[in-house]
C-alpha cells in the first residue's frame, strides 16, 4: 500500500480539499505562506508557494495529478474564493 501524498500551503483566506483514489491535496491560501509536504516535488510546491495564484494551483494539480483533477481543483479554487 502506497502512502498518500500530502501537500499543504497555508494561507489566510480559503481552503480547498481535492481527493482522488490515491492522494489528498490540501491547499490553503495565506498572506504569509508556509509549506508542508510529503511525496511531491519541491520545485512544484515552491512554485505555487511563491506565486500562490489560482493559475498556479491549476498548473500544480495538472503536474501532480491529471487534467480531470486539475479541472476540479480550479473549480474548487474559484468556488472557495468567490464564496468566502
Amino acid at each position: 500500500m502506497q502512502p498518500r501524498s500530502r501537500w499543504s500551503v497555508k494561507n489566510l483566506s480559503s481552503e480547498l480539499i481535492i481527493r482522488d483514489r490515491t492522494r489528498l491535496v490540501h491547499l490553503t491560501r495565506r498572506t504569509k505562506r508556509s509549506v508542508e509536504f510529503s511525496g511531491l516535488p519541491m520545485p512544484t510546491i515552491m512554485s505555487f508557494a511563491i506565486t500562490g495564484t489560482v493559475a498556479q494551483v491549476l498548473a500544480v494539480c495538472s503536474v501532480v495529478h491529471s487534467n480531470k483533477i486539475a479541472s476540479e481543483c480550479l473549480q474548487a479554487s474559484e468556488a472557495s474564493i468567490y464564496n468566502h
